[in-house]
């Protein structure tokens, strides 16, 4: 049986894997801001502000208690969320052109395939 995770664990690896992240991308110069949210329908979102250089990571007061997979799952929403960051830019180049939808199902499938390819390779 897995051992229950508070949400203070949770967030303490939260952060410790999207400041590993943020470096390993070289998304160095971001202020980065922690929030708590309870909605209960994501754990984790993400706010990028590429033009100020802010990044805003909430995190569900509720994760914790459906934590399936451990630090995997960290681990993996993590990364999931720096690459939020990483696309930014492009999203919102393409969003001058596209809806937010289209906009949002392109960049969001390319964030699966990178959660698929390039993070087994990573650590």
């Amino acid at each position: 049986m897995k051992k229950k995770i508070t949400h203070k664990e949770l967030k303490k690896i939260f952060k410790r894997e999207i400041y590993f992240f943020m470096d390993y991308f070289s998304l160095k110069n971001f202020e980065i801001i922690f929030e708590d949210s309870d909605d209960k329908d994501i754990r984790a979102s993400t706010l990028a502000d590429e033009q100020n250089k802010i990044v805003i990571f909430n995190i569900s007061t509720n994760w914790a208690n459906e934590l399936g997979n451990g630090e995997e799952e960290i681990k993996r929403v993590a990364f999931h969320e720096v690459m939020e960051v990483l696309f930014a830019p492009i999203r919102d180049k393409m969003s001058a052109f596209y809806s937010f939808e289209i906009t949002d199902e392109i960049i969001h499938s390319k964030i699966v395939l990178f959660e698929n390819v390039v993070l087994p390779l990573i650590k």
